[in-house]
């Protein structure tokens, strides 16, 4: 059933890579924060126009980033349902990814990425893959781009193939959005197998990506054309696209739709295939990294440190609001939320000094709140009494007299 579980395990490698891309985009001098969630929901796939399946899908991620230091590791399995060619089956897949950074030489900073993939089905056959590559970049609080290249090698369950790639790209963030573009040229060699000899596949995928977050949900989306050998058979497309829409319910629950299409993945040799899912996630360990204290929003150099002052206040003022302030040099966005805004976010403004902060109107009481910087996790903000709710996420504990 291996053409069946394709569309699944190429599906998802697409779509593991572009958090690393973003955090590519966001490393300029980041608190460390981790991250995880599981989703469970269900997806349709159709692939080469011809087999369409239905599989459950549980998705498991876990996400760590700092000043030098991005990580994920995903993995998925998917139980499909049965189709004219036989009975139900199941698939699987793994991806670990990792990008370690030089520290900054102004606005430029070096990025060596390395990433390993895997999938395995009832069948018994199994893909496999890895790539090293190296990037320079140059970054800005609110843009930046980069060029690189390296290589690796794949195994498409027969034969391994040698991989050579590169890429490049800019991104440009403005308040809550994010549009990242990428080019990315790639030459795959394939082996002589008995009488057929030695061929390679050259070809250049492009892609525009763009992620808003107005609120409780993000919406994301991705175009992309390719160039060069791309046509294997009278099915592939050469242009795909994609969407997705994630709305968060709670703090830590959401629910995700997406749909689109991909195209053949030459390196495994998956076929494209088009989909639509719906999914459930929860994130167990989201809002408990990155704020134990006040020291996980110190990001700058020494110059910017003044380890006596406050890094989080809150002040009434004359009028009867009241003034937040989070004091975080090297942040480029920081957020409030609790339950005096019914759980939407705010942005602060930057002021001087490091200072991030907003006037707000918060009834007398005892209320929760919740910060988070560069749209990292949420959490308690430093200071603040923490609440641990049932789930073992944190808020702040915030009294108004």
């Amino acid at each position: 059933m291996r053409g069946v579980a394709a569309p699944l395990v190429g599906a998802s490698l697409m779509t593991r890579l572009l958090p690393i891309i973003f955090a590519a985009a966001f490393s300029t001098e980041l608190g460390a924060q981790g991250t995880g969630s599981l989703s469970a929901g269900l997806a349709r796939i159709r692939y080469d126009d011809t087999l369409s399946v239905t599989a459950a899908t549980i998705e498991p991620t876990l996400r760590y980033d700092s000043d030098q230091l991005s990580f994920l590791a995903s993995g998925t399995y998917a139980q499909l349902s049965p189709t004219t060619r036989g009975s139900s089956s199941w698939t699987s897949q793994g991806e670990l990814a990792g990008s370690v950074f030089t520290p900054a030489l102004g606005a430029l900073r070096g990025e060596i990425v390395g990433r390993a993939g895997m999938s395995a089905h009832e069948d018994g056959t199994r893909t496999g893959e890895w790539q090293a590559l190296g990037r320079a970049h140059l970054m800005r609080a609110a843009r930046g781009a980069w060029i690189g290249g390296g290589g690796g090698r794949t195994w498409d369950g027969a034969s391994w193939r040698e991989v050579r790639a590169a890429d490049a790209g800019a991104w440009l963030r403005e308040a809550s959005a994010m549009l990242v573009a990428t080019a990315a040229p790639t030459s795959i060699t394939i082996p002589a197998i008995g009488p057929i000899a030695s061929a390679s596949v050259r070809y250049t995928d492009v892609e525009l990506s763009a992620r808003w977050t107005p609120g409780r949900v993000e919406l994301g989306g991705t175009l992309g054309l390719r160039a060069g050998d791309a046509t294997v058979s009278a099915s592939d497309e050469r242009t795909w696209g994609s969407g997705t829409a994630t709305i968060h319910l709670t703090r830590r629950l959401m629910l995700v739709g997406s749909a689109g299409a991909y195209p053949v993945d030459f390196a495994q040799g998956f076929p494209g295939g088009r989909y639509v899912s719906v999914s459930l996630g929860i994130a167990p360990s989201a809002a408990t990294s990155g704020w134990e204290g006040a020291r996980a929003v110190r990001s700058g150099s020494t110059a910017d440190r003044d380890e006596e002052a406050p890094f989080f206040t809150v002040d009434a003022l004359p009028s009867g609001a009241q003034r937040v302030r989070l004091r975080a040099p090297s942040a480029a966005r920081v957020e409030v939320a609790g339950d005096f805004s019914a759980w939407q976010p705010i942005e602060l403004r930057r002021a001087s000094g490091g200072w991030w902060e907003a006037t707000l109107r918060v009834p007398a009481g005892t209320h929760e709140m919740s910060l988070r910087v560069d749209g990292g996790a949420w959490g308690a903000p430093p200071g603040l009494p923490v609440i641990v709710d049932e789930l073992g996420g944190r808020t702040g504990l915030l009294v108004i007299h």
